[in-house]
């Protein structure tokens, strides 16, 4: 992993809700996989440290991009499987800062799932409004 850690492209610090401290997520640059069984995908490696044990893994993509888009649904996922809460500047727990993953594939699908987002965003805000004039 040391070659890796040279590549690093961000790094998120959250706090854990049981013990106050810390959990580190850190995402390395995609790159194309060099498994002999790779036939052309790319990889991007991930690494959450401060949970019960050090986590490393990676997501695999048909590009770079595919792969680093991959990697924070994995990180959320891990996140919510390691069952210890952890937040984000404070928000409530269990928020981390990283955005819901909407599939791909299904055009309808997309637009559905991206007008529903819309309209409760828009309701969060007028709430957000009427609490502020309260």
């Amino acid at each position: 992993m040391e070659e890796v850690q040279n590549r690093l492209v961000v790094e998120r610090v959250l706090q854990r809700c049981d013990s106050g401290g810390t959990v580190v997520l850190k995402v390395f640059r995609p790159r194309k996989n060099d498994e002999p069984e790779a036939d052309g995908e790319w990889r991007c490696d991930f690494e959450i440290v401060g949970l019960d044990k050090p986590f490393r893994s990676r997501t695999l993509g048909e590009d770079g991009m595919q792969a680093l888009l991959l990697v924070f649904p994995a990180i959320k996922a891990k996140l919510r499987d390691a069952g210890i809460p952890v937040v984000w500047l404070g928000n409530d727990p269990g928020d981390v800062g990283i955005p819901s993953y909407v599939p791909y594939g299904d055009r309808d699908f997309e637009e559905l799932i991206e007008q529903i987002i819309e309209v409760e965003n828009l309701r969060r805000h007028i709430d957000l409004k009427r609490k502020a004039n309260s």
